[in-house]
C-alpha cells in the first residue's frame, strides 16, 4: 500500500471536502481517502498494482475540482499560481458586485417606486452581479445538483435565483403573479446583496489561505540558501540542498549552519534561540552537536554533516507545522452542515404546495402554485444564514483587534472558548526572556568599589549576553578602563588585562582551570546558589574570585494573576519548557503551577500537547519562538505572544500585540461571546422561516382564508436579516 498526499483545488466550504471524499471513496483499488478543506489537500492510500492515481483527476473532474499530481516542487508552483489567479478573480467578481449592488439596494431600501421605470434599472443592475459575480453559484449549485449533493453554493443559487427570476417576471409580466388587486413585488436587492456578502466572505477566506503557508515560508527559510564546504581539499560555495551526509561544512561568524551535525574544528557561541527558546549563546567546541537554522555568532566552524534535508531538527518542525495545519477544523462546517438539510426540505415544501395548490386549490390554480412555490422559496431565502457567521465573526476579530488580540483564522474563535488545558512556554511567555542579576556578593565593599571599573570595561567588550546583565546592573556605578589583550574561552568566559593586571570573567570552569582560589564569603554564597535556577558567573583576578553574580529571568509581573484567573475559570495551566528542569520547577513553584516538564524540544512539546489531545483535552498552546512553532500549529488553538518570532505568530491562530499575559484570557472570554452570538444569528435566521414557511404554503388559506403575500415574504426575510446584523453589532459593546 502506498500513501501519498496531493493538492486540490475548487473546494469553497467543509461540505465540499465530505462530496469530494464520498464521491472517490468506491474506486477499485483505493483503501482510504481522506479530504481536508483548511489545507485543501488529499490523502489516499492505494494499492498500486490496481490503482491509477489518474483516476482521482478524471473523477475529481467531474465534480467541479482539480487535484495536481505534478512532482512536490512544481505542485506547488502550479497550485501557488491557481490561488493566485483565482484570488484575482474573486477580487474582481466582487468588486463588480459592489458596484452594482450599492445603487440597486439604495434605490430599493431608500426611493422605492420613486419613477415608473425604476424595476427596470434595477434588473439592468442586477444583470452583471447574477451574471457574472454570481456565476460560480449557479455553476457549482448545478454541478451539486447532478450529482444529488447540495452546499452553500446552493443556497446562494437558490436564493438568487429564485429572487431575480421572481423579480424579472414582476418587472416585465406584473399581472402574471399577481394575486387580486395586489401589485407583484421585485427582490433585485435581495438578489445582489445576498452575492456581494458571501463573495467578501469567500475573497477573506481566500486571503487567509494565502497566508496560512507564510509560517512554512518563513520556517524554510531559516536555512542559508547557500554554504560552503570542503570538497577535495578546496572550499566551495554549493546549494545547501546539494550537501551530503559526511560533507564538512565552513560556517562563518553571523552564518546560519545549514544541517545538523558535529563541530569538527573551531570554537564560537551559537544563538539556538530560535530552536530553544533561551536568549543565553550556547558555547560551541570539537565534538559539540549544532542544529540547522541556529546562527553562528563569533567564531569559524567546520562542521562534520551529520543530518540534512528532511533528517533534521528545522525539517521535522516544519513537518510538525504542516501536519496540525492540515489537521484543524473549519466554523463554516456549521453552516453547510445545516444546509445540506435545510435545502432539500425547502425545495420539497415548494414543490409540494406548487402540486396541492394547482390540485385542489382555487382558481387561477396556476398562478396561487406558482405564487406559493415562489414564496416558500423566498422566505426561506438564506440571507441571514450567510450573514449569521461572517457578521458576528466581522465584529469579534475587529472588537479583539481594538483590545490588541490578532485573530488569524475564523476556528481560533471556534476552539478558543472550549479549552481545557492551556500550555505555557516559560521563557518569553511567563518571564520577560532577559537576563537579569539576581543576586551578587562580593568579598567586602573595598573589593566592589576598586574592581567593578575592571568588571564593567571586561563585561561590555565581551557581548554575552550575561556580561550584558552585569553591565546593565551597574551601568550607572562605574567608569570605564582600556582593556587589552581580549581573550574569548570558548565554554568559559573572558580573560582580559586592564593595567597589566588580568581578570577573569565567567563559568566555574574557567576558574578552576586557572587555579583561582575561593574566599569563604564567595564559596559560601556559591553553596547556597547551586540549588536554584541561576547561571553563576565569576569574576576573579589570578589570585582569586573577587565578585560573583547569580543571573536569571525573571517571571512578568502579572504572571500570578493571569495563573490565578485560569484557575478560576477552570482552565487547567501546564508549563513546558526548553530551559533545565530546575529553572522550570522554580517558575512553576512561584506561579503555583501543578503541571510543568523542562528539557523540552520542539517534538516534545508537540508530543505532550497530543497526549493530552488523545485524553479529549481541548489544548490552547501559548509561545513565542520558532521552538514553539510545532506546538503551537499542534495545540487546537495556538496563541503568539506580540514580542515573539514571526514564525510562531505565522504557527498561531491569534496573536497578541502586546506580551500581556491578561490578553489570553480576554481572548478566551471574546471567543465565548463571539461564538454565542454565533449560535443566536444562527437561531434568528431560521425563527422566522420556521414559522413563515407553513405560512407561504398556504396553511392558513382553508381556515381563515390568509395566504403570505411574497412581498410580506421578503419583508420577513429582510427583518431576519436585520435581526442577524443587530445582535453582530451587539458584540462591539461587551467588554473583555
Amino acid at each position: 500500500m502506498k500513501v501519498q498526499q496531493y493538492p486540490v483545488v475548487g473546494m469553497t466550504c467543509a461540505s465540499c471536502a465530505i462530496s469530494l471524499e464520498t464521491y472517490l471513496a468506491h474506486l477499485d483499488g483505493l483503501k482510504s481517502v481522506a479530504v481536508n478543506y483548511p489545507s485543501e489537500s488529499i490523502e489516499v492510500t492505494y494499492d498500486e498494482d490496481i490503482f491509477d492515481v489518474n483516476q482521482l483527476v478524471v473523477k475529481a473532474k467531474e465534480i467541479g475540482y482539480q487535484i495536481v499530481l505534478s512532482s512536490e516542487s512544481d505542485a506547488k508552483v502550479e497550485v501557488g499560481l491557481i490561488a493566485d489567479k483565482r484570488l484575482s478573480t474573486l477580487r474582481n467578481r466582487l468588486i463588480v458586485a459592489l458596484v452594482f449592488s450599492s445603487p440597486v439596494f439604495v434605490l430599493s431600501m431608500f426611493f422605492h417606486g420613486m419613477f415608473d421605470w425604476q424595476n427596470v434599472l434595477l434588473f439592468f443592475l442586477t444583470i452583471p452581479v447574477i451574471t457574472y459575480s454570481g456565476a460560480p453559484f449557479f455553476k457549482n449549485a448545478w454541478i451539486r445538483l447532478s450529482h444529488r449533493t447540495t452546499n452553500m453554493d446552493t443556497l446562494v443559487a437558490l436564493s438568487t435565483g429564485i429572487a431575480f427570476i421572481f423579480s424579472t417576471l414582476n418587472t416585465f409580466w406584473p399581472s402574471l403573479l399577481a394575486i387580486g388587486d395586489v401589485e407583484g413585488h421585485v427582490y433585485f436587492e435581495s438578489a445582489v446583496v445576498i452575492i456581494t456578502f458571501i463573495l467578501l466572505g469567500k475573497y477573506l477566506e481566500e486571503r487567509a489561505k494565502h497566508k496560512t503557508a507564510e509560517a512554512i515560508k518563513k520556517l524554510m527559510g531559516l536555512t542559508p540558501a547557500n554554504c560552503w564546504v570542503i570538497r577535495n581539499g578546496e572550499e566551495i560555495e554549493v546549494n545547501t540542498k546539494d550537501i551530503l551526509r559526511g560533507d564538512l561544512v565552513v560556517v562563518k561568524p553571523g552564518g546560519k549552519i545549514p544541517v545538523d551535525g558535529r563541530v569538527k574544528k573551531g570554537e564560537s557561541y551559537v544563538d539556538e534561540s530560535m530552536i530553544t527558546g533561551e536568549p543565553i549563546a550556547v558555547p560551541k567546541i570539537k565534538g559539540d552537536p549544532v542544529i540547522a537554522g541556529t546562527v553562528n555568532q563569533n567564531g569559524s566552524m567546520r562542521i562534520l554533516a551529520d543530518k540534512i534535508g528532511s533528517d533534521t531538527v528545522l525539517a521535522g518542525i516544519i513537518q510538525l507545522v504542516t501536519k496540525a495545519q492540515n489537521s484543524k477544523p473549519a466554523i463554516q462546517k456549521w453552516v453547510d452542515k445545516i444546509a445540506s438539510i435545510f435545502v432539500p426540505i425547502v425545495i420539497v415544501i415548494a414543490a409540494i404546495s406548487a402540486v396541492v395548490w394547482y390540485l385542489i386549490g382555487p382558481d387561477p390554480r396556476l398562478v396561487y402554485a406558482i405564487t406559493t412555490s415562489i414564496t416558500v422559496l423566498i422566505v426561506a431565502c438564506p440571507c441571514a444564514l450567510g450573514l449569521a457567521t461572517p457578521t458576528a465573526l466581522m465584529v469579534g476579530i475587529g472588537l479583539g483587534s481594538k483590545n490588541g488580540i490578532l485573530i488569524r483564522d475564523a476556528q481560533a474563535l471556534e476552539t478558543l472558548y472550549k479549552s481545557d488545558v492551556i500550555v505555557l512556554d516559560k521563557t518569553g511567555t511567563l518571564t520577560t526572556g532577559k537576563p537579569e542579576v539576581k543576586k551578587e556578593v562580593w568579598i567586602d565593599n573595598d573589593i566592589k568599589e576598586n574592581f567593578l571599573p575592571a568588571l564593567m570595561s571586561i563585561a561590555s567588550e565581551s557581548g554575552h549576553p550575561l556580561s550584558d546583565a552585569i553591565v546593565i546592573r551597574h551601568k550607572s556605578e562605574a567608569s570605564r578602563e582600556p582593556v587589552k589583550d581580549f581573550r574569548n574561552v570558548v565554554g568559559q568566559g573572558v580573560i582580559a588585562s586592564i593595567n597589566h593586571d588580568q581578570y577573569f570573567i565567567g563559568s566555574q570552569r574557567l576558574i578552576n582551570s586557572n587555579n583561582i582560589t575561593l574566599p569563604l564569603p564567595i564559596e559560601t554564597s556559591l553553596a547556597d546558589w547551586q540549588s536554584e535556577p541561576f547561571s553563576i558567573v565569576f569574576f576573579a583576578n589570578k589570585e582569586k574570585v573577587l565578585g560573583l553574580f547569580a543571573i536569571g529571568d525573571t517571571v512578568k509581573e502579572n504572571a500570578r494573576e493571569f495563573i490565578n484567573e485560569l484557575n478560576r475559570t477552570g482552565i487547567e495551566p501546564y508549563i513546558l519548557s526548553g530551559d533545565n528542569d530546575s529553572a522550570v520547577k522554580h517558575v512553576a513553584q512561584q506561579l503555583g503551577v501543578a503541571q510543568f516538564a523542562g528539557n523540552q524540544s520542539p517534538t516534545d512539546k508537540a508530543e505532550v500537547i497530543k497526549a493530552l489531545q488523545v485524553k479529549g483535552k481541548v489544548v490552547t498552546m501559548v509561545g513565542d519562538g520558532v521552538n514553539d512553532a510545532g506546538a503551537l500549529a499542534q495545540a487546537d488553538i495556538g496563541i503568539a505572544m506580540g514580542s515573539g518570532t514571526d514564525i510562531a505568530m505565522e504557527s498561531a491562530g491569534v496573536t497578541l500585540m502586546y506580551s500581556d499575559l491578561g490578553h489570553v484570557v480576554k481572548a478566551v472570554k471574546l471567543s465565548k461571546a463571539t461564538i454565542k452570538t454565533v449560535k443566536q444569528n444562527l437561531f434568528w435566521a431560521f425563527i422566522y422561516n420556521i414559522i413563515a414557511i407553513p405560512l407561504a404554503a398556504g396553511l392558513l388559506f382553508p381556515i381563515n382564508g390568509f395566504l403570505l403575500h411574497p412581498m410580506i415574504a421578503g419583508a420577513a426575510m429582510s427583518f431576519s436579516s436585520v435581526s442577524v446584523l443587530m445582535n453582530s453589532l451587539r458584540l462591539k459593546r461587551i467588554s473583555i
